[in-house]
């Protein structure tokens, strides 16, 4: 991404041919700084973790819960 700055994300929620959701964004990558990095990240871990607690029902109590992969430099983290 930081060679290629165009970007595209896709997500999409499928129960059945007829009912299904999506989402689409494109736009160009644009990394943060470290510092702002940890706080945007901490923002949005602690958005995915109301959203899990509301829909799911499940109490995540740290970052590495949101995710089994491990990433021996840290997170890429951006926006788009």
């Amino acid at each position: 991404m930081r060679i290629n700055r165009s970007v595209f994300l896709e997500v999409s929620e499928i129960d059945s041919i007829n009912n299904w959701k999506f989402v689409l964004a494109h736009g160009n990558y644009c990394g943060f700084e470290e510092c702002i990095a940890k706080l945007n990240l901490h923002k949005f871990a602690e958005g995915v973790k109301e959203i899990t607690r509301k829909i799911e029902g499940k109490k995540l109590s740290k970052i590495g819960d949101l995710s089994s992969k491990n990433n021996k430099e840290g997170p890429l983290l951006f926006s788009i």
